[in-house]
């Protein structure tokens, strides 16, 4: 009777293992609009498997405002990504070819929000779903009359902005003009 009862003993932590194993590796599925785990908002549900995320977030309020692009008259290598998942690399190479102080990407880039410090300044598409997504549907607080800085630069003098109460984009001047920035984050 005894070895009967080590051996149902074995079987049930054998199973308990099994499930503890097998609930830890679910991950949390997010839809649009709902609370990211920074404290943001999930803006966008990317479904492409070549991608090494899932999710775009934006922080739940903007972090400043009259803030300039920056380094107006220089052309920024590689900071030209228009499609959703470009920012990150957009910021990146702001960062790495202006070192104006105070500029929108900096902005982003050092934003440490909900304990991650993985934020960016959008590229022009991620702007847009922010606005498809989030804005249209009364999400997120934007002010609707002035635009947002997008991380992608059109040229030497100019990058993208989006007006989040109509969704029209067009470009500004990098440092004369100042505007609203909102970073988010992939993960």
């Amino acid at each position: 009777m005894h070895d009967k009862n080590i051996m149902y003993f074995t079987i049930v932590l054998l199973v308990l293992t099994l499930l503890l194993l097998s609930c830890s590796s679910f991950e949390t599925v997010y839809e649009i609009g709902d609370n990211g785990p920074a404290g943001g908002l999930i803006f966008y549900v990317n479904d492409s498997d070549s991608d090494d995320w899932k999710y775009l977030e934006a922080a739940p309020s903007d972090q400043g405002s009259d803030i300039a692009w920056g380094c107006s008259g220089t052309l920024i290598d590689g900071a030209d990504g228009i499609a959703a998942g470009t920012g990150a690399q957009n910021t990146i190479d702001i960062i790495a070819g202006c070192g104006t102080a105070g500029i929108a990407a900096k902005i982003c880039d050092d934003l440490v929000l909900g304990g991650y410090n993985d934020w960016y300044l959008p590229s022009r598409d991620e702007l847009n779903l922010m606005y498809i997504n989030l804005s249209q549907n009364d999400l997120g607080g934007f002010d609707s009359l002035t635009p947002h800085w997008s991380s992608t630069e059109l040229d030497a003098d100019f990058a993208y902005i989006q007006y989040l109460d109509n969704g029209s984009q067009t470009q500004s001047n990098k440092d004369y003009d100042f505007y609203l920035v909102r970073a988010i984050r992939a993960f």
